[in-house]
């Protein structure tokens, strides 16, 4: 006697996304190398100091160098002779402690699933990539993607949550890059990829922002063409269709798999069904009664407002137990490598988006804040560079203190804000590192205890700080 068993093997999505009209600006997976200006120091030979390099001189010459710099020389600015040394930048050495990229390689003439070691998973159309002149591209793509959901991860790579001067409250960062043949490529005119973003605690009115590097610091800027699908709807869909399809009579121990493509509209009403591939007509027709039986759900939103949505899903109808091993070998290889997959428990949790451009990308929200906003000083002593990083410790938000010259000033916080002060130094050579919890006031820190610390240890401590989040 024959059973039946309706195995979901996939759900994806396709958009009738927007067409972005503006030229797409290339951005490095790493921040930029800051600059300095060049320093002639006469005793020496009169040669230029090279960029990140610190001249040590008396009060009476730093107070001439100042003077310079406040007038808006922008000249190459003279000194009297000092001790010269050259360092390495923060934010360059923590490179050699961060990520690394995931390296895949598609056919661009291939719908293929790409599936992150943290949990992202991208969908991408055939022929979604072009060249960044437009030129078509054929064959093999490049793919490499770095993931950024941790803490630790953020703060090596620099990366800060502000739009302009608003505070985001991050689900993670991304970054995503393609090459054909060593040339960059972008996403066609009028398609987007799928993007699939793991979570472990819902947070209501994300979107999507795209990131650019300015003046050694990450913005953030909202991609507004892009559209956020409700990833537990979709699987309301699913769970409805699995539970209430009514399988047809079956006369082979063969398995039949189909891929149907529906639309929800924006009043959440599933239409347009369509079986996208070959099948007997008995099952098309009991999943399509099945799909139109669907009561409304969530629909898709761009910007906060309703639109209509593509979405699709895989059925794979088994018969017997002996049915999955009927599959054909190119099956069964596609769902082992995991470009086909059933949703498991820990993938349920997602959100869902499409996107229109590569690069930096970051899922946020804005972060409504009703307190007033003040600045408030921190003060870590002499040094030749300085990162200090405001870890919020209520919401996932990070922000980025301006440098001075006796330390660094919070910009724009919210005033009674507990925060964790991350502080990396370096001075005569050394790293230092400091941390402490403090609440955002009209006051200065300036009790940061220092310790000199390797990039071992300070890799170390940094994971600390966001396991203890």
């Amino acid at each position: 006697m024959l059973t039946a068993r309706l195995l979901l093997v996939g759900i994806t999505l396709a958009f009738a996304s927007c067409t972005c009209n503006e030229p797409i600006k290339k951005t490095a997976a790493d921040s930029p190398e800051p600059t300095t200006k060049n320093i002639t120091a006469p005793a020496t030979g009169g040669e230029v100091v090279p960029a990140n390099t610190i001249v040590y001189t008396t009060p009476a010459q730093e107070k001439r160098q100042s003077a310079a710099d406040n007038s808006g020389n922008t000249e190459d600015l003279v000194v009297a002779p000092g001790f010269a040394i050259q360092f390495v930048p923060i934010t360059e050495e923590l490179k050699s402690i961060g990520k690394t990229f995931q390296s895949f390689t598609i056919d661009n003439d291939s719908d293929i699933t790409l599936t992150c070691k943290e949990g992202t998973v991208i969908k991408i159309n055939a022929n979604s990539f072009v060249l960044e002149t437009g030129k078509a591209v054929t064959g093999k793509v490049d793919i490499r993607v770095k993931e950024f959901y941790a803490l630790h991860d953020m703060l090596i790579a620099n990366l800060t949550t502000r739009s302009g001067d608003r505070i985001l409250e991050t689900g993670g960062m991304l970054y995503i890059e393609a090459n054909a043949g060593g040339e960059p490529c972008k996403i066609r005119d009028g398609m987007a990829v799928g993007l699939r973003v793991p979570y472990k605690e819902k947070k209501e009115g994300m979107q999507l922002f795209s990131g650019e590097w300015k003046n050694d610091a990450v913005d953030w800027a909202l991609l507004e063409e892009d559209v956020y699908v409700p990833f537990n709807d979709m699987l309301k869909v699913q769970e409805y269709v699995v539970g209430n399809i009514r399988y047809p009579m079956l006369d082979t121990a063969l398995g039949v798999n189909m891929t149907v493509e529906y639309d929800v509209t924006e009043e959440g009403k599933i239409d347009r069904v369509i079986i996208k591939t070959p099948a007997p007509q008995a099952f098309k027709d009991a999943a399509t009664v099945a799909f139109r039986k669907m009561p409304p759900v969530n629909p898709a939103t761009k910007n906060g407002v309703p639109v209509r949505s593509t979405q699709t899903m895989r059925l794979l109808f088994l018969t017997g137990l002996e049915g999955l091993n009927t599959m054909d070998s190119a099956r069964r290889k596609q769902v082992e490598a995991g470009l086909i997959n059933d949703w498991r428990p820990d993938q349920l949790n997602s959100y869902i988006f499409s996107a229109s451009r590569l690069g930096w990308i970051n899922i946020d929200r804005f972060y409504d804040e009703r307190r007033p906003l003040i600045n408030f000083a921190i003060n870590t002593g002499p040094y030749e560079d300085l990162d200090v990083k405001l870890i919020f410790t209520s919401y996932n938000a990070i922000t980025q203190g301006e440098k001075t010259r006796t330390g660094a000033q919070a910009k724009r916080i919210p005033e009674g804000e507990p925060l964790k002060l991350v502080v990396i130094k370096k001075y005569k050579g050394t790293n230092y590192f400091a941390s402490k919890s403090v609440t955002s006031g009209r006051y200065t820190v300036d009790d940061l205890q220092f310790e000199p610390m390797s990039l071992e240890t300070l890799d170390k401590e940094l994971k600390k700080l966001s396991a203890a989040r």
